[in-house]
């Protein structure tokens, strides 16, 4: 039996809930179109330096809500080294900004 939940509507995130047969397993599965967030990081990436208005802050990366939601649960975002390492990783190039000086993260 399946059904869904819809949980953070304002990110486009919809949760499926999915119990197994025998009924003592709940599987929750989260879905959340990124290609306007990767659309938003490219044309962010083009068109800013990605400082802040105090110069204080630099914009990193853009993380879609449930890749974030992911790399919470594994210990990649509390761990500055790690998330680096993702970061870096040319499968995650998408949602950095081209610069690579900057310093810090938006979750969307």
């Amino acid at each position: 039996m399946s059904g869904r939940i819809v949980t953070g509507a304002d990110m486009g995130i919809v949760s499926y809930a999915h119990h197994d047969p025998d009924g003592d397993k709940l599987t929750v599965e989260e879905v959340q179109d990124v290609e306007p967030i990767l659309e938003f990081a490219k044309t962010r990436t083009r068109s800013e330096t990605g400082w802040s208005h105090s110069r204080a802050m630099r914009w990193l990366a853009t993380i879609p809500g449930v890749i974030y939601g992911k790399l919470l649960m594994d210990g990649t975002a509390k761990d500055p080294e790690r998330l680096r390492r993702w970061l870096r990783d040319p499968d995650n190039r998408d949602f950095c900004n081209r610069n690579k000086s900057s310093g810090g993260i938006i979750v969307k």
